[in-house]
């Protein structure tokens, strides 16, 4: 039989060096696109929500205009980092960063239930190496956010 980790849940010097190659590659990745603009009509919406919160004392009911018919919660964090640190863009993909990293996180807990250990890395690789998965990491995405709920979950 093949040993399969059995410690997913454990925070080890092992499994911290399985995903560091990773958390560098995504942390460069982050640096490089940090000036893309944002993309899309929905990320330009959060955009926009973010905007009029910050205008309005974060007013909880949004007007017709502008509410997209679900709760946007991105666009809350968004705004309230605006609130912080003032409007950025580096600010916007940041928050983005920490379900990026989450998301290897949890890929390799994912994947260490699987398969055998000598065998994660090389899957990790397979996985994190989509371009789909990449292309959304560099965007202001609510998509980066719902993969990193659904593996948490």
């Amino acid at each position: 039989m093949l040993p399969y980790r059995t410690d997913v849940h454990a925070i080890s010097k092992e499994r911290l060096i399985d995903i560091l190659p990773f958390v560098l590659y995504y942390l460069m990745l982050f640096i490089f696109t940090a000036s893309n603009p944002f993309f899309l009509d929905k990320d330009i919406l959060f955009s926009k929500i973010a905007f009029w919160l910050l205008e309005n004392g974060f007013h909880p009911v949004l007007p017709d205009s502008i509410d997209p018919g679900y709760p946007p919660l991105l666009a809350y964090l968004l705004a309230f980092g605006w609130n912080i640190t003032g409007k950025s863009l580096l600010l916007s993909h940041a928050i983005i960063l920490p379900f990026t990293l989450g998301i290897i996180w949890q890929v390799h807990r994912l994947l260490s239930c699987f398969i055998p250990i000598k065998a994660v890395v090389p899957a990790m690789l397979i996985v994190l190496a989509d371009p789909t998965l990449m292309a959304q990491t560099t965007l202001f995405s609510a998509d980066i956010a719902m993969l990193f709920f659904f593996l948490l979950a």
